[in-house]
């Protein structure tokens, strides 16, 4: 009976850890901080890359066919939005569809999200990884 109570012991301190270590890994948010800003955007779509804060009324208003200048990003000081649309993500996080053209020209589709720290976050769209632009 010792025996017994000791293996079921010793599954639930295991069980327990690989909880916590489970948890551990899908709470790290992942992303690129406003006081990171010398880090650059790896374009995989799994990294964040926050916007300025100062553009958070901006963002939470935007059209469809608006143009947005983001100010000192690591995209350039003039890098640019243009709204291509608005929607809710599966997560409930409000969005935009956009493309944003950096500083020196170069265009990419982006999600744009509100995050749950209140700021506002760039991610690199999948449509701009699937051929001929992912679902429709």
């Amino acid at each position: 009976m010792l025996k017994n109570q000791m293996t079921m012991t010793a599954r639930l301190y295991t069980l327990t850890l690989s909880l916590l270590a489970f948890s551990g890994c899908a709470s790290y948010p992942g992303g690129i901080s406003p006081e990171d800003s010398f880090q650059t955007w790896t374009s995989r779509g799994s990294t964040v890359t926050y916007l300025p804060t100062d553009i958070t009324p901006m963002l939470e208003k935007a059209s469809v066919g608006e143009n947005i200048v983001l100010g000192d990003t690591p995209w350039g000081k003039q890098a640019r939005l243009t709204v291509n649309n608005r929607y809710f993500a599966a997560s409930g996080k409000r969005c935009l569809g956009a493309t944003l053209e950096a500083s020196q020209g170069q265009e990419r589709l982006v999600n744009v999200c509100r995050h749950k720290n209140d700021l506002w976050g760039a991610t690199k769209s999948i449509r701009a990884a699937v051929p001929n632009g992912g679902a429709q």
